[in-house]
Formats: C-alpha cells, sequence, structure tokens
C-alpha cells in the first residue's frame, strides 16, 4: 500500500513548483520542512492523494483537483526524460539564428611516422563543437592553429611543462604529465600496456577568423591514429 504523504505542494504563480512542504517534518519549523520533489514523491502523492476523483461532488473542486492531477503527471513524465543540457540562448540556438551548419570531420588507420595531415582548414567565423582523438601511440599530437585577419595560423595551443621551462603540442605522453587535463582537453584513456589512448576536449572555441587543425604521429613507427571533429560555421551560399 502506498504511503500517505501529508504534505502540500508549493506553488508559483499558480503553477505547482519543484519542491513539497512536508507537515510532518517540522525541521524548518512548526510549518513543516520543504524538500525536493522527487519522481518517487509525487507518484505516492498521485496515488494516495487522488485515488477517487469521481467521488468530488463540487464541479469547481472536481476541475481543479483533475487540473492539479494533469500538472502532477506532466512533471513526473518530465522526471522521467533525459535532463536536456541546452539551455535558451546556449551555443546551438546562437548558431541556428546565426544561420551556421555543423561539419564533421574524420580521419582513421594508418599514419607514417612523423608525418601530420590537416583534418580542418575553414576561413572566418567557426566554432569548434567536439573534437576526440584515438591512437596506439601516447605520442600522437592534436594541433589546433586559429588564423589571423590575414588568414594566416602561425602558432597553436600547446601544453606547458610542468616546471615551465617549455611548451609542448598536445599529446597523451603530455597531458598525462599534466594530471590528465588542462583547461581544455582530458585524456580520457591512457593505457600503456594495451597502447590505447584518447583525448577529448571539454568546452566549444570560437574562432573569429578561421581554424586549421591538424593530427600527427611524433612515433617513430607507423601508427594507426583516428579522430572526429565537428565544427560549426556561417552556411555557405
Amino acid at each position: 500500500m502506498s504511503k500517505n504523504i501529508q504534505a502540500s505542494l508549493i506553488r508559483y504563480n499558480g503553477d505547482i513548483g519543484p519542491t513539497i512542504l512536508d507537515v510532518d517534518d517540522k525541521t524548518e519549523g512548526p510549518d513543516g520542512t520543504t524538500k525536493p520533489l522527487t519522481k518517487d514523491m509525487l507518484q505516492q502523492m498521485i496515488v494516495a492523494n487522488f485515488p477517487e476523483l469521481q467521488n468530488v461532488k463540487d464541479a469547481g473542486a472536481l476541475a481543479e483537483l483533475e487540473l492539479i492531477k494533469q500538472q502532477q503527471s506532466e512533471i513526473l513524465q518530465r522526471l522521467n526524460q533525459p535532463i536536456d543540457t541546452q539551455l535558451s540562448g546556449s551555443n546551438v540556438d546562437k548558431l541556428a539564428k546565426a544561420g551556421m551548419e555543423s561539419l564533421i570531420f574524420q580521419r582513421s588507420g594508418e599514419m607514417e611516422s612523423m608525418v601530420d595531415e590537416t583534418i580542418v582548414n575553414i576561413d572566418g567565423e567557426c566554432v569548434l563543437e567536439s573534437l576526440t582523438i584515438g591512437a596506439d601511440t601516447h605520442t600522437c599530437r592534436i594541433m589546433i592553429h586559429p588564423k589571423n585577419a590575414e588568414g594566416y595560423s602561425p602558432d597553436y595551443l600547446q601544453i606547458p611543462h610542468p616546471n615551465g621551462s617549455r611548451l609542448y603540442s598536445v599529446q597523451p605522453i603530455w597531458l598525462n604529465r599534466a594530471s590528465g587535463e588542462n583547461d581544455f582537453f582530458s585524456l580520457h584513456k591512457y593505457d600503456i600496456e594495451s597502447n590505447e589512448f584518447i583525448i577529448t576536449m571539454k568546452r566549444v572555441a570560437t574562432f573569429a577568423n578561421g581554424v586549421r587543425i591538424r593530427i600527427g604521429n611524433q612515433s617513430s613507427d607507423t601508427r594507426n591514429i583516428s579522430t572526429n571533429i565537428m565544427v560549426s560555421r556561417k552556411q555557405v551560399d
């Protein structure tokens, strides 16, 4: 049998809010304690407090109870759904309104020793949305070159040595020395025994004049290196 929760729903501007007032819990005062509204609590309230709406005689009271039950059911349904992390005004919304398009760039398989390949080369405003690289060597590297107003990209993102003496290109071996991540990259996997290494990015990056992204093999042998990159840019007519 479901437990009858003696609680009043908190309302904001007439709508049911995401908390309840538990009148049996006097922790916050004599009127009760405000608690978060969970899926299980809401399910119990629906079953225990509104089992037989057809026994309500007053038409106005019945309509209000029906509305409350409907609102509770809608909240329960939303609690069962995955959380939407894209908020209004988010990067995706702005890109859509600005007429942006998203492009996927990929490569996989063998790469010869001491070779760099250009995977992305975009001019104009763009956003790096996603980047992942996997390899069987801890010396694979990622080079992200922001372009300047003239379209050149002489510099690229690097990792400082822990003692501050120099900079290194973004490689699993150096991310591992930097505790596995910095403000932009994260070392998702570092397995020397099986030679499996994965680097991912932690946040999006916007480039005003374009970007060039290269993937390289700094090993002395041919190695397998794969990457998947998504970039959004202004749609080209």
